[in-house]
């Protein structure tokens, strides 16, 4: 699809998605997932560094820390990675009796 809008730059997205038969609202999903997928890579690799940085910090601390670098994402979020990834304390997990 980009390699004909560059050859063909007179014509509209609308009018290119109308030739190929191709709906807009997948040409735009598309194009927002790559941007999504290099965020995410980017919050991991930030939240990777706190937890390098301080070992003791839980997903609230980490998420405290990433709203004061500017970043506006939510804790459930921020949790969600740190399990995926493992970064989380295991006497998180542990149950006290």
């Amino acid at each position: 699809m980009t390699a004909l809008h560059r050859e063909f730059p007179s014509l509209s997205v609308r009018q290119l998605c109308n030739l190929l038969d191709i709906n807009r609202a997948w040409y735009y999903a598309r194009a927002n997932a790559a941007t999504q997928a290099e965020r995410d890579v980017a919050l991991r690799d930030a939240i990777e560094r706190i937890v390098l940085e301080f070992p003791g910090y839980g997903y609230r601390r980490v998420t405290a820390q990433l709203h004061r670098l500017a970043w506006n994402v939510n804790h459930k979020r921020v949790l969600r990675v740190m399990r995926q990834e493992a970064l989380l304390l295991l006497s998180d997990n542990v149950i006290c009796r």
